[in-house]
């Protein structure tokens, strides 16, 4: 076990002095709070990916949460097997416990980065099939599980559909002649109006105050070149894109 745990540590040092370098940008984040709800549903989130949308299926990953620790505790009971299965538990629950404890102090934990717990959980599964008594058990428990996934997988992502900008910039580049820009309203869609604008060179980000560049967007791909304080003088128009998916049209006149 003390060498399970050590693999553990070793995979995740890199991540760790990663944290470190980069920690001084944690005063500004949008990673949510820890709550006792994300505590008990954490399990059933990270196996099936739920983030919170829609509201009403917290109370069903709690459920699973239960379901996923007693399955987690019976792969565990054949000694033939714990050479693999400990290793498989310390990489579901080392990287829960450390990264929700330090979200207590500092907003951290992000479903989508601890990806290789789900991993670690599907890996897992197997083993408790084969810790149940006889055969016919192992089956009706596979079969139950594997329609389970595969309903809510077809039921899920209708759920959060990711916003249709595509029709929204095809429309705007249609329409917008070369003096035009096209203005992210917010540092949040600004990505999204670099990657669809057809005209690269027009994009700018609105932003009169001056405020920094969000780190957790992407500040890589960000330079002070993209930057509009105020809004240009007409005949030029300035399309700002907004977080809604939809557009408006702005400019100055002077007087």
């Amino acid at each position: 076990m003390i060498r399970s745990i050590a693999i553990i540590g070793v995979w995740f040092i890199p991540w760790i002095i990663r944290l470190a370098v980069e920690a001084h940008k944690f005063r500004e984040s949008w990673y949510f709070p820890v709550d006792i709800h994300l505590i008990r549903s954490v399990l059933g989130n990270m196996f099936v990916g739920y983030e919170g949308t829609p509201w009403y299926v917290w109370g069903w990953t709690q459920l699973l949460s239960v379901v996923l620790c007693i399955l987690f505790g019976i792969a565990l009971i054949p000694k033939q097997n714990r050479k693999h299965t400990i290793q498989l538990f310390l990489m579901i629950f080392v990287p829960l416990c450390v990264v929700i404890g330090i979200s207590f102090i500092k907003p951290l934990f992000v479903n989508r980065y601890l990806i290789p717990v789900t991993i670690a959980q599907t890996l897992l599964i197997p083993f408790t099939l084969k810790a149940l008594p006889g055969a016919t058990m192992q089956k009706v428990f596979a079969g139950l599980f594997l329609s389970g996934i595969l309903l809510f997988n077809c039921w899920y992502p209708q759920q959060h559909k990711k916003l249709d900008v595509r029709t929204m910039f095809q429309e705007v580049n249609r329409i917008k002649t070369p003096k035009d820009l096209i203005v992210a309203s917010d540092a949040i869609i600004f990505l999204e109006t670099l990657y669809y604008a057809g005209d690269k060179k027009s994009v700018r980000l609105y932003n009169p105050n001056h405020v920094p560049f969000p780190w957790y967007v992407g500040d890589s791909v960000y330079s002070p070149k993209f930057q509009l304080s105020s809004l240009p003088p007409y005949p030029i128009r300035a399309f700002f894109i907004h977080t809604d998916g939809t557009y408006t049209v702005r400019y100055a006149l002077d007087r």
